[in-house]
């Protein structure tokens, strides 16, 4: 490879405007809908390590539907 040639591309990685190959994780951004499984995923993340966030699943789990 020289500086004229781009990279090839990882095999590990979903190729941009590609679909992902089976097993592979697919970033999107949320919708509204998604709150139930965000709340669910971030308060088993506050539980797991409650030093890595700046709040706690004490303070959380107390939300309303309505702040999530």
């Amino acid at each position: 490879m020289n500086a004229d040639t781009p990279p090839e591309p990882d095999p590990r990685h979903g190729d941009a405007g590609q679909p992902a190959s089976e097993g592979t994780p697919t970033v999107r951004a949320m919708e509204a809908h998604d709150w139930l499984a965000y709340r669910a995923i971030r308060l088993r993340a506050l539980a797991d390590s409650p030093d890595a966030f700046g709040s706690s699943w004490a303070h959380e789990q107390a939300w309303r539907d309505e702040v999530w």
